[in-house]
């Protein structure tokens, strides 16, 4: 998971990448050394609870795109987990979102890989 995430992560602006399963459990992340662990665990709990509160669901090719004042927030699901990716404002979108889809589909076969 790990090495899709860094993949995603090459995508021009975007800061970091995580993978968490329906309990907000973190499965995988590839953040810069400034967000400590722990904020992510939660970050990851806090999203599972509020993808599930929005129906979220893989079977929609639809992605959440949470936009703040420098930043942006999208969210993606897989089956049984959910991709967020943090990025800048200016990060071509129509870019991310094709890269997003290339990752969401390994995500899911890593995900049903026997261990």
């Amino acid at each position: 998971m790990q090495t899709v995430l860094s993949q995603l992560n090459a995508v021009p602006g975007v800061i970091g990448s995580l993978v968490c399963d329906e309990e907000g459990r973190l499965l995988a992340n590839v953040f810069p050394p400034l967000f400590d662990v722990s904020l992510l665990t939660d970050a990851a709990r806090c999203l599972a609870d509020g993808v599930a509160g929005l129906g979220f669901s893989p079977d929609t090719s639809q992605d959440l795109d949470l936009r703040f004042g420098e930043a942006r927030i999208v969210v993606r699901p897989l089956p049984g987990a959910t991709l967020l990716v943090l990025c800048s404002k200016a990060t071509n979108h129509q870019f991310l979102a094709l890269s997003a889809s290339v990752a969401v589909t390994r995500l899911a076969k890593l995900r049903n890989a026997p261990p």
